[in-house]
């Protein structure tokens, strides 16, 4: 396929999708300074479940019409307006319905605590029934970038809600919103990098179209891919450390698990505590193959890179390991010393799970040209 595009325009794409993307790091930027103390409130967590369905929207209605990917043309639909929709649109109506239902009952098994009533045995059912049945809807999605992203960005935000206490649905929100950010990001820099490298003279700045066109073989890396591995580092460790998570686990809060059950038991509130730790990092990791599909660059080799990146972390962490303070403070220096130490390898699993959906997506780099016959 091939879409065509002004040489100048392009620049100036890439630019607006610069603010976009510094706008949403600085939305996910104030919760890493959060207190790590979640106290209740179901308000926040239906805040965060709107601004997920909102976000998840904008990218069906308002993104998906512009093709930022290209390869998400439209299809011949005889009940559509005009004769052609988009296809997933019955999918995400089926996941914010989903979505919209974890909220009512993060709200209702709230409000039995509050009151001090017990939680019927159906609501820790729908609980279990809406987190397993989101997982497999993913793959139902079209196998194009942008459909395929919010689908598992719902899928997790559906089972991330059943876990949340406070604003940790709103980070998962803002999470979300950088990652697409950043998709959007490298893809514009892509293009304008291929008219560059096509026209090193600045041939692309005159009134001719420039045609973009598939690239579907993968390449090796180079010195600018680096930057991927960064943003990824950068992203999958503030989806595990942005909320507290750690904090969680360590002192063994149980308050997130109260919407699956409420009858003691270590071994699976101490796993379903992990869950919910690891969600918001299968996304960050889904990104992150998706733009390596984009940017048709050889995954291992950025696996490397990121091997590098976490082993220097790892030792900025040991010489932060404290053996003085609360239990608490001393447990925290600690797991994040050995969370970074082992994260070159737990990464796998998810990058592992993240490719069973980003399996389908199409290698689909650009190259630029000149298109001779049309003008503006």
């Amino acid at each position: 396929t091939a879409a065509t595009l002004r040489g100048d325009r392009a620049a100036r794409a890439a630019s607006a999708a610069a603010l976009v993307a510094a706008l949403g790091a600085g939305a996910l930027a104030p919760f890493m300074s959060f207190s790590i103390d979640l106290e209740a409130n179901p308000g926040l967590v239906l805040v965060g479940v709107a601004c997920t369905a909102a976000i998840a929207t904008f990218a069906h209605f308002a993104l998906r019409p512009l093709d930022l990917f290209g390869d998400d043309p439209s299809d011949e639909d005889g009940f559509a307006a005009g004769g052609k929709r988009r296809p997933g649109y019955a999918l995400l109506v089926v996941q914010l319905s989903l979505l919209w239902c974890a909220g009512l009952v993060v709200l209702t098994v709230d409000g039995l605590r509050g009151a001090m009533a017990s939680i019927p045995g159906w609501l820790h059912l729908c609980a279990w029934v809406l987190a397993s049945g989101a997982a497999p809807l993913p793959l139902l999605s079209p196998n194009r970038t942008l459909p395929r992203f919010v689908s598992v960005f719902l899928a997790c935000a559906t089972a991330y809600a059943l876990f949340s206490v406070s604003y940790e649905s709103l980070f998962y929100a803002a999470l979300g919103a950088a990652c697409l950010a950043w998709l959007v990001l490298e893809r514009f820099v892509q293009k304008m990098r291929a008219v560059q490298g096509s026209f090193p003279g600045g041939g692309h700045k005159n009134k001719k179209n420039v045609v973009f066109e598939r690239v579907a073989a993968r390449r090796g890396a180079n010195v600018g891919d680096a930057r991927h591995a960064v943003v990824f580092l950068t992203l999958i460790n503030a989806a595990f450390f942005g909320t507290g998570n750690i904090a969680s686990v360590a002192s063994f809060e149980i308050s997130s698990v109260y919407r699956f059950t409420t009858k003691f038991n270590p071994f699976l509130m101490g796993g379903l505590l992990v869950l919910k730790v690891l969600i918001p990092m299968t996304t960050v990791a889904l990104a992150f193959l998706a733009l390596l599909k984009l940017q048709a660059v050889r995954t291992f080799q950025l696996y490397l890179i990121f091997i590098a990146l976490s082993d220097a972390m790892a030792i900025t962490f040991w010489f932060q390991v404290t053996t003085t303070g609360s239990w608490q403070d001393i447990g925290m220096s600690i797991s994040r010393y050995a969370l970074m130490g082992t994260q070159v390898v737990t990464v796998l699993v998810f990058l592992g799970l993240a490719d069973m959906y980003t399996r389908a997506l199409p290698v689909n780099g650009v190259r630029a040209s000149v298109d001779l016959k049309k003008k503006r």
